[in-house]
């Protein structure tokens, strides 16, 4: 017998270590998926709050001159970045996936 053959009738740590891998990218998978689900079912509950709290207060000034129509409807833009979210996790599913795949390359050739 080879004194640097493999014993198999051990399991060897690395596969051990990435039964482990394996499970820890299978759940970021799934709550990456789940964030992002929550993102898309969620409906936007402070739009209108956000609205009225970014509204500016109009004073009318010392002179009681009326204001330009640009400063009346001078309002800052409404963000939404469901969007970016939504492509944010698409990448890191992109990236997860190929780490699961390499994992498991490499459990299979190991």
């Amino acid at each position: 017998m080879n004194a640097n053959a493999p014993n198999n009738s051990e399991p060897s740590k690395s596969a051990f270590n990435l039964t482990g891998h394996l499970t820890a990218v299978v759940i970021l998978i799934c709550v990456v998926i789940a964030l992002v689900v929550a993102v898309v079912v969620e409906p936007d509950f402070n739009a209108q709050d956000q609205a009225a709290q970014t509204t500016p207060l109009l004073t009318p000034n010392s002179m009681d001159t009326p204001l330009p129509p640009e400063v009346e409807a001078a309002t800052p833009p409404a963000v939404n970045i469901d969007k970016v979210i939504i492509m944010v996790g698409i990448l890191v599913l992109i990236v997860l996936l190929a780490v699961l795949r390499e994992i498991l390359w490499y459990k299979q050739h190991s």
